[in-house]
């Protein structure tokens, strides 16, 4: 509309005949506004909902926030990258996981809200005062009009409009837990919450045998950045595990000695009831792999202590004077699979159960073999992962060409070759069979993601 205006005003100036002049300002116009209608675009609505139905957005300080039907769930959006559902999701064991290790936390601090997925569930562990930090003001009332976010509004939650940056450095709030959600590492703005200047700030936020905890995504990260992330971590937190949660693996640490796992808590029946129904689930496979079941709780420890010390003795240490990670990751996409490359490293480097567990001895056998093989299938289902989803992206694994639709089958069947009890592998398979228009072979497919999850209406 601006370049209309002065581009109208340069045409009168310019002089010539008036009939003539305002016959070309009133047929622009009638083009500009022609073009809309024609064309059926609707901006920003449009560019929010490239892919899936636009329920909501909201433009913000500083991004742009939109509510996106896509498939069975209602996506958050921040400037078109995922940050969240409405379905639960891997963001709840950034809540249940640190509060679990801890055992009694009372005061917490979020950095990151996403849709609260996180923030919620510690409420669940009895938290006296949670306080959740996000550096876009609009995220709050967004999410409470959209999402499942009535948790958020409970008198025991603060909701501080700030950058997480600027609030650590200055409150004088103390923790037992500070949980680092605060998205992709190529944003603009997150790779100064992987420094060693952030970590001794948050350090210092924590009380006596307090913890921080912290997303670090596989998919974007080479094996340089990877080391390095986790070394800086260890220079503030000595004391650290590195637990599974699908590709976003959890960083727990703690300046002091870490505290571990209840036994207590690894027995049938141990977990409060509120946390055990809503672990009555798992990030990929079937009833015996959700993460109430001790055992699968359990397998997702990789490494810790000494170990973790010596996988990453190499690291270099990020600070914010060399801005190292942001530039090494901005070209990064997640269609290169680099956690593909990190997951013989892990293998490597895996720690015995009694590093993450005050006494093994005291946990039934069984428990025990489902952890072994729950940690065994968690680690395949990172590589898995990549080929299911490339196959529902509809491209070619790696390249993100497009695939035909025998390359997509091929890439699921791939996909749960690698993990056997992936159900989503088995669910897509059988769509595309049925997609294929071979009725028959999707049968066994669909049959088997049944039986992985016996409640699941659409299987």
């Amino acid at each position: 509309a601006l370049a209309l205006l002065a581009g109208g005003v340069a045409h009168w100036l310019a002089g010539g005949r008036t009939a003539l002049r305002l016959a070309v300002i009133a047929g622009a116009l009638l083009v500009a506004l022609g073009i809309p209608a024609a064309t059926g675009v609707r901006l920003p609505q449009a560019y929010l909902a490239a892919s899936g139905l636009l329920v909501d957005f909201a433009e913000g300080r500083g991004a742009t926030l939109s509510a996106v039907r896509a498939e069975d769930e209602l996506q958050l959006r921040i400037d078109r990258l995922w940050q969240g559902s409405d379905r639960k999701n891997h963001q709840i064991m950034a809540a249940h996981l640190p509060a679990l290790v801890h055992g009694d936390p009372q005061d917490v601090l979020v950095i990151g809200v996403g849709v609260g997925q996180t923030a919620g569930r510690f409420l669940m562990h009895g938290v006296e005062r949670l306080d959740c930090v996000d550096i876009e003001p609009a995220v709050f009332p967004f999410i409470a009009r959209n999402y499942p976010a009535a948790s958020l509004q409970h008198e025991r939650v603060t909701l501080v409009p700030e950058d997480g940056r600027t609030f650590t450095a200055h409150t004088d709030r103390r923790y037992d837990i500070v949980s680092v959600e605060v998205g992709q590492i190529f944003r603009p703005g997150v790779d100064v919450f992987y420094t060693q200047e952030f970590y001794r700030e948050a350090a210092a936020l924590l009380k006596p045998g307090g913890l921080v905890a912290q997303f670090v995504s596989l998919a974007f990260f080479g094996e340089a950045e990877f080391t390095a992330v986790v070394r800086t971590f260890l220079e503030a937190f000595p004391h650290a595990q590195l637990w599974y949660n699908t590709q976003e693996l959890l960083l727990i640490g703690s300046p002091r000695a870490l505290p571990r796992l209840d036994p207590a808590l690894l027995a049938e029946g141990g977990l409060p009831a509120r946390v055990a129904a809503d672990l009555e689930w798992s990030q990929w496979g079937g009833v015996e792999h959700r993460l109430a079941r001790p055992g699968a709780l359990l397998g997702g420890f990789l490494v810790g202590g000494e170990d973790l010390v010596r996988m990453t003795k190499d690291g270099a240490v990020y600070s914010d004077g060399r801005p190292v990670l942001a530039y090494a990751t901005a070209g990064v996409r997640a269609r290169e699979h680099r956690e593909e490359r990190l997951v013989p490293r892990l293998r490597q480097a895996l720690s015995p159960f009694a590093l993450a567990v005050g006494d093994t001895t005291a946990l039934a056998p069984q428990t025990l073999a489902l952890a072994h093989r729950t940690r065994d299938l968690n680690l395949r289902d990172i590589v898995a992962t990549g080929y299911l989803d490339d196959a529902v992206a509809g491209a070619v694994h790696g390249s993100g060409e497009p695939a035909t639709p025998q390359q997509i089958l091929a890439q699921l069947q791939q996909g749960v070759r690698i993990n056997p009890e992936n159900f989503h592998g088995w669910f897509n398979g059988g769509k595309a069979l049925l997609l294929m228009r071979q009725p028959a072979a999707a049968i066994a497919p669909r049959r088997r993601a049944a039986q992985l999850r016996p409640a699941d209406a659409l299987a």
